[in-house]
């Protein structure tokens, strides 16, 4: 990648007007990725079975949670940031099925814990 062009990439990009909002799990789930890399910075990767669905947020400023982490819903994952290949501060979601590869519109999905 090629941090000084445009470029096409799987997720959907959400700005958040230069504020290192803090992230919260939307249900109970299970930390699979918390590292940094050159490309993502700062990220991690969540299953929430409950939904089916795997959430994987890049380019945060801090992780707040470890791999292998149980999260329980509202419990804070990480805050937003600009860190690896990113040009401004705002988080990257990339949502898909567990299991899967196909990345999905966040959007298209209701995260309500179920009770």
């Amino acid at each position: 990648m090629n941090p000084k062009k445009i470029q096409w990439h799987n997720g959907t990009d959400y700005g958040c007007y230069g504020r290192k909002e803090i992230l919260y799990a939307p249900e109970p789930g299970t930390v699979t990725v918390s590292k940094k890399t050159k490309n993502r910075g700062n990220w991690i990767k969540v299953h929430f079975p409950s939904t089916g669905r795997k959430w994987s947020m890049y380019h945060l400023s801090e992780r707040l949670v470890k791999k292998g982490q149980k999260v329980k819903a509202g419990q804070p994952l990480g805050k937003v940031g600009t860190t690896g290949l990113s040009t401004g501060v705002h988080l990257h979601l990339g949502c898909q099925k567990i299991g899967k590869t196909k990345f999905l519109d966040p959007h298209a999905y209701n995260y309500t814990v179920p009770k």
